[in-house]
């Protein structure tokens, strides 16, 4: 156990102290009494040619599917969720739409890479301790592996920020793999919010997508830099919206424009202007991560 991380060897033992027995490198799968187990989870890195297959297969042990488990979750989250994936800036597009329902009045339950690295573990766990019952919102990062677990859960917003080549070493070093996890969110999606440079991998599968970008024509949501103001532009006809504002702004680079999808996000759920406005939840955010 002490070759994890000091906070994986902070689970581990939580876990014993609820019951769980843990082995480590355990091959002697004929010592456990297989009648007493009735259903089995394997990890997805567990590759099909190790032992524990062959075990379940001939004991005819039920597998339980990441499908399976993912019903599960959606059935057990009795919130509104707000689901963000993609490449770069999910962590902080997360933070920030979180800052902005607070603003607007909501109790946000927030989930993001800062929280853990195992964010599927952290969802699990947050369920478990009622965090979706005293909350009136979930705002979830939803990185390529916890998409698993989660590709059933039916997201009120989803936010896709960008697709570029990353973690190919996890997908047989194919973009097209790496893509297909991402896209997940395109069915789950009540409303889908895209960053203009997914449009090529998104448009086959739903035409009703609200981009945002810094200025195309494409976008109905665009934002742009003046004297330390982020301006946002908006026109999406669909949901009857239409207006402009802006907000303090300090930071570039692909900050500016997750924070131009998180807004997008919050006009869409029906947050009001005056919200993503006040105490400045945008510039809030962002200084902690400059200080982070």
């Amino acid at each position: 156990m002490n070759e994890f991380p000091q906070k994986v060897q902070e689970t581990l033992k939580i876990m014993e102290n609820e019951g769980v027995e843990i082995a480590f490198d355990f091959d002697n799968f004929e010592s456990l009494k297989s009648e007493e187990i009735g259903y089995a989870y394997v990890a997805p890195t567990v590759p099909l040619n190790a032992p524990v297959w062959k075990f379940l297969a001939e004991k005819n042990i039920e597998v339980l599917s990441n499908e399976y488990i993912s019903n599960i979750i959606n059935e057990l989250l009795e919130i509104d969720t707000v689901g963000i994936t993609g490449t770069l800036g999910k962590t902080s597009t997360t933070h920030t739409v979180a800052e902005i329902f607070r603003a607007a009045g909501y109790n946000v339950w927030s989930c993001s890479s800062r929280m853990g690295n195992l964010l599927s573990e952290v969802i699990i766990d947050g369920i478990v301790n009622g965090l979706h019952k005293s909350n009136d919102v979930a705002v979830l990062e939803l990185p390529h592996g916890t998409s698993r677990l989660m590709s059933k859960v039916e997201l009120k917003v989803g936010i896709i920020t960008n697709i570029f080549p990353d973690h190919l070493d996890e997908f047989d070093y194919s973009m097209e793999k790496y893509v297909e996890r991402k896209l997940f969110i395109t069915q789950s999606s009540e409303i889908l919010i895209s960053g203009i440079q997914c449009k090529e991998n998104i448009e086959s599968f739903r035409d009703d997508v609200i981009y945002y970008c810094h200025e195309h024509e494409l976008c109905k949501v665009q934002g742009n830099m003046e004297n330390g103001l982020l301006n946002i532009n908006y026109n999406i006809p669909e949901l009857g919206l239409e207006g402009n504002f802006n907000t303090p702004f300090k930071l570039r680079g692909y900050y500016f424009d997750n924070s131009i999808g998180a807004a997008a996000a919050a006009l869409a759920y029906g947050i009001s202007e005056e919200s993503i406005k006040k105490d400045y939840p945008i510039l809030k955010v962002l200084k902690g991560i400059w200080n982070t």
